[in-house]
Formats: structure tokens, C-alpha cells, sequence
């Protein structure tokens, strides 16, 4: 499964940000899967380029991203 699939399946039911995924994948997969801010964040940004991710809050303190019908197929 790649770090992709994940955050699908993470902003699938409500909007996330790169800090809420590196937060649930230290949670609920501790030791198993890290993920570092260097490949978390332009993994975002390319999922959004290419139409898997909308960003639907964009504030001073970040960004929350959901998945796209795209995203979702």
C-alpha cells in the first residue's frame, strides 16, 4: 500500500490535513509506518495537481485536503 492509497482513504469521509495524517498513521500504525514532512507534503501537493485531492480549507494554518470523485474511483 503506498502513502497515496492512504490518505485516500483518510480524507475520504471528512477533510485532513498533512498534520492529522502523520498524526492517525503515528496512532493507529505506531513503529509500523512513519512518515516524514518532507515526503508527506509534496505528496499532497502532487495528489491535488493531479485531481485526487481538493483543498477545501486553506487557512494560515494550513491546508485540509478531501478526496475528489477522481480520488474516490
Amino acid at each position: 500500500m503506498s502513502l497515496r492509497h492512504v490518505i485516500l482513504g483518510l480524507a475520504l469521509d471528512q477533510p485532513i490535513s498533512g498534520y492529522q495524517v502523520r498524526r492517525r498513521l503515528g496512532t493507529t500504525m505506531p513503529g509500523f509506518w512513519t512518515v516524514s514532512s518532507g515526503q508527506l507534503y509534496p505528496t499532497l501537493a502532487s495528489m491535488a495537481a493531479d485531481g485526487l485531492l481538493d483543498v477545501v480549507v486553506e487557512s494560515t494554518t494550513g491546508r485540509e485536503y478531501q478526496t475528489t470523485a477522481t480520488g474516490e474511483a
